[in-house]
């Protein structure tokens, strides 16, 4: 599936704060991604990670964090709060790719 994929977000005191919306080919929003950065921090904290059930299991929460390392290619990206199925998820990602990468 093709989807697009927004960012923008907002400098904050001290950090930003930010975000990437993935919408599906129809153009309807799929899932986000949430993040928070702190200057002269070498780490990026999740915030929040939902896609919408219509398109679970189709890799899109993958796809975003892979835009969010992108993104900050030298941080160390971190989970923040996790559901049960948020922690399932973020082991297997970080099996993986580490969670240091």
């Amino acid at each position: 599936m093709a989807w697009r994929i927004e960012s923008g977000g907002d400098a904050v005191p001290g950090g930003y704060n930010g975000y990437f919306i993935a919408y599906a080919p129809d153009g309807t929003p799929a899932g986000y991604l949430d993040y928070q950065s702190a200057s002269g921090d070498d780490k990026v904290l999740i915030a929040m990670v939902e896609v919408f059930p219509i398109h679970r299991r189709q890799g899109l929460a993958t796809l975003l964090l892979a835009r969010l390392r992108e993104e900050f290619p030298q941080r160390t990206v971190r989970p923040g709060y996790q559901t049960a199925e948020g922690a399932a998820w973020w082991q297997a990602v970080s099996r993986r790719q580490p969670c240091g990468s």
